[in-house]
């Protein structure tokens, strides 16, 4: 069995915030292109999902950066 790797706040804070530019790029990508009328209703819902989770995701990482010291204090008392 392996070890298991220490994964640090900063980590997390940085996979947050790459997630959020991720799906910030693929809405922009999907609610910008010409849609075929048969399936322009379901690309737009997937546009609003989208930007749905780059929503949250932006939130977690602005709650990350928020409480980025206490957090980190937490991981030195482990």
């Amino acid at each position: 069995m392996m070890a298991r790797e220490a994964i640090s706040i900063d980590t997390i804070h940085g996979d947050v915030a790459n997630l959020a530019h991720l799906l910030d790029e693929i809405a922009g990508k999907v609610v910008g292109m010409n849609h075929p009328p048969e399936i322009r209703h379901e690309l737009y819902r997937v546009g609003a999902l989208l930007w749905i989770a780059r929503d949250a995701a932006e939130s977690l990482e602005t709650q990350i950066e928020q409480n980025i010291g206490t957090l980190r204090a937490g991981e030195r008392r482990q």
